[in-house]
C-alpha cells in the first residue's frame, strides 16, 4: 500500500521533472524522531517507502513524498499525532539545522509558523521550516521554505515535502500552486488506494 501511495508525475503538473527516482523502503533508523520522541510511533524494525523526487524547470521548488501503510487506521491516527506534536517537530528543526550547518556552518535551519486550512479534508498535520543563512552584507535572510504535509487515509499515511526557495517575501502563486498540488495529490491517493 505504501508503494503506491506516494506522489506521481501526474500530481505535480506540467513544468516539473525527475530529479530522484524513488529509493524504495528504508528502515526508520535509531536516529529518527518518530523513534526517540515521547512516545514513539515507530521503531527501528519499521520501514518506509520513500517516493521519487520532482523538481520544477529552475530547480526553485521540489516535491517528494514517503509512504507509510500501519496494521491498523489507529496506529497510524498515533504517527500523525506524534508529528503533530512539539517534541517531535523540535526534535526535527535540530537535526535538519545541524545537518544544515554541517554543509554551511553560517546558515541555519529553524521551525516557523504557518497559517493552514485543509482543502482536502485528509491533512491532519503540517509544520514548516524556514532556512536561511547570510546575506551579503552578513544580514541573515531567508533562503527556502520547507512544508511537511501529513495526509491520512485509513491505515495509510504519506507525508509530502515541498522545498520552495524564496526572495523577499512569499508569493501568492506560490501558495495557490501548493494548494493546487495538494488537492490533486489528495483525489489521486484516494483513486489509487481504493484500486489497491
Amino acid at each position: 500500500m505504501a508503494t503506491v501511495a506516494v506522489l506521481q508525475q501526474t500530481e505535480v503538473g506540467a513544468g516539473y521533472i525527475l530529479a530522484r527516482k524513488a529509493q524504495g523502503f528504508e528502515a526508520a533508523g535509531a536516529e529518527s524522531c518518530s523513534v526517540t520522541a515521547p512516545a514513539p510511533a515507530l521503531t527501528t524494525k519499521d520501514h518506509v517507502y520513500i517516493g521519487p523526487m520532482f523538481k520544477n524547470s529552475d530547480g526553485t521548488r521540489y516535491l517528494y513524498s514517503e509512504g507509510y501503510a500501519f496494521r491498523t487506521e489507529e496506529l497510524a491516527a498515533r504517527f500523525v499525532a506524534l508529528r503533530s506534536s512539539a517534541p517531535y517537530q523540535r526534535c526535527k528543526e535540530k537535526q535538519d539545522d545541524e545537518a544544515q550547518r554541517q554543509r554551511t556552518p553560517a546558515n541555519y535551519v529553524k521551525l516557523a509558523e504557518v497559517s493552514f486550512s485543509d482543502p482536502t479534508g485528509h491533512i491532519p498535520a503540517i509544520y514548516r521550516e524556514v532556512a536561511g543563512g547570510p546575506n551579503s552584507a552578513g544580514k541573515k535572510v531567508e533562503a527556502a521554505v520547507y512544508d511537511r504535509f501529513t495526509f491520512q487515509h485509513g491505515r495509510v499515511v504519506v507525508v509530502l515535502s515541498i522545498d520552495t526557495s524564496v526572495s523577499g517575501t512569499r508569493s501568492r502563486s506560490i501558495e495557490a500552486r501548493t494548494l493546487a498540488t495538494l488537492r490533486s495529490f489528495d483525489k489521486a491517493l484516494d483513486s489509487r488506494l481504493a484500486g489497491a
